[in-house]
């Protein structure tokens, strides 16, 4: 009995021994990082000592103990030049693939669709817009938005004197579906751009410190967030509207003056009245049309004094217009810096445009590409001036072949790097908080 208990105790400290190697050799696992298996102690005890039944032999059976094995994973570890190869290729991945856009929202209620169509002057921008952001277009006024961008706004009671209508309006709710100074002002959009494509809403006066960046006609270039540009013209002619403008790639120029293939003396295409009291030049082109038609037969397109018997559809303008020596081409009011489509769209078309605006805008028009009205004492004068072009095809062409737009500085292309610019640094100012470029 002695014996068998020396016997179980030696046996006993084996097993501690060999447990013990066990439990040291266990953490190198640990720190190298690779999935191994380690037999745990009571997997040894189980495999060192076997100690039979007491009905078979009060003899303890003691086995030699083997050391305790490491079962490694089949999967082999990877090399250190592997390793390197496989977090250079994530890498790689990771750089080259493009994070997430910022997401901007862009307002413009009330904004005519072609001022947005990548082409004029706002087209740089939005191209800007789209290449580092997430953008999304809405006319919806209710819709928060990041970006608020208008041409125009209505004030009640105060610019059309109409309070009967206005009154109609505020009875019928109709009001609150005109852009107002309170909902440019009080919208939480945190970049305001106004886009002015009439002179009564050129410069929002009493209420432009809303504004991030405003575009109109009027001189005001002390003002450090106005940019005096007469947007309305590039929107229509973009490139054409350049000094570089080449006339032998456009059909209406390109076989040069030829007065005597041309249909009709002088003609008229208009569609605004004199229905505002501020439209001077409305009312007055009007009664030029009716001095001449006193002289000659002027054919009517438009709206107004209609003789043809059909209005000129919106975009044959030009079309119908290359069979005219002379457009009677008034803007609808005098006001600085105000110059629209009209000169450009008779010049383009090959006639040569009889022109009236403020003598500001001879910067933008060439003066002698066209007859100005302002310069001649009365209608008749025009009209007499006018008549002995008509029969004189040297002095006609010697003017007919001067280019309407002579001043670089005022090309389409300067003009849109100029808004692009301007625009460009505002949003960088508001929205890029991460130094996107």
């Amino acid at each position: 009995m002695t014996r068998v208990r020396s016997l179980t105790t030696k046996s006993l400290i084996h097993v501690f021994l060999t447990v013990a190697v066990g439990c040291v050799a266990q953490p190198s696992h640990w720190s190298s990082g690779i999935s191994q298996t380690v037999v745990s102690p009571a997997a040894a005890l189980e495999y060192t000592v076997k100690i039979k039944p007491s009905y078979v032999s009060a003899k303890t059976e003691v086995v030699k103990a083997k050391p305790a094995t490491r079962l490694r994973s089949s999967k082999k570890s990877p090399s250190n030049r592997n390793v390197a190869k496989h977090s250079a290729l994530t890498l790689d991945k990771q750089l080259k693939t493009p994070s997430p856009k910022q997401r901007l929202v862009v307002k413009a209620p009330g904004v005519w669709p072609f001022l947005l169509n990548h082409k004029g002057l706002l087209g740089g921008y939005q191209r800007y817009l789209e290449e580092h952001y997430d953008v999304t277009y809405t006319t919806d006024q209710k819709e928060k938005a990041d970006i608020l961008i208008i041409m125009g706004y209505t004030r009640t009671f105060d610019v059309y004197q109409n309070y009967i209508k206005d009154f109609y309006r505020w009875l019928t709710g109709k009001d609150q579906t005109y852009v107002t100074p309170q909902y440019i002002c009080e919208d939480p959009a945190a970049m305001k751009v106004l886009y002015a494509h009439e002179t009564w809403t050129s410069f929002p006066e009493g209420f432009d410190e809303c504004f991030d960046l405003m575009i109109g006609y009027d001189q005001r270039y002390d003002h450090p967030r106005y940019l005096s540009i007469a947007g309305t013209a590039y929107e229509f002619f973009h490139e054409k509207i350049s000094t570089a403008y080449d006339p032998n790639k456009d059909v209406w120029r390109a076989k040069g003056c030829q007065p005597e293939q041309r249909k009709y003396d002088v003609c008229f295409l208009a569609s605004n009245g004199a229905k505002k009291d501020f439209m001077d030049l409305a009312k007055d082109r009007i009664d030029l049309f009716k001095a001449f038609s006193e002289r000659t037969f002027v054919a009517s397109g438009g709206k107004i004094e209609n003789n043809i018997g059909y209005t000129v559809p919106l975009g044959d303008e030009l079309d119908w217009m290359m069979n005219c020596k002379f457009v009677i081409s008034y803007e609808n009011r005098i006001y600085p810096g105000y110059v629209t489509e009209k000169p450009y769209q008779a010049w383009l078309a090959g006639a040569i445009p009889i022109y009236a605006a403020h003598r500001s805008v001879l910067g933008n028009v060439n003066y002698d590409a066209l007859i100005f009205g302002p310069d001649y004492e009365s209608n008749d004068k025009i009209v007499d001036r006018v008549m002995s072009l008509v029969d004189d095809h040297d002095a006609y062409c010697a003017i007919w072949n001067q280019p309407i737009h002579i001043d670089a500085d005022k090309n389409f292309d300067v003009q849109q790097n100029k808004v692009t610019s301007k625009l460009v640094e505002i949003t960088k100012q508001k929205f890029d908080m991460d130094g996107v470029s």
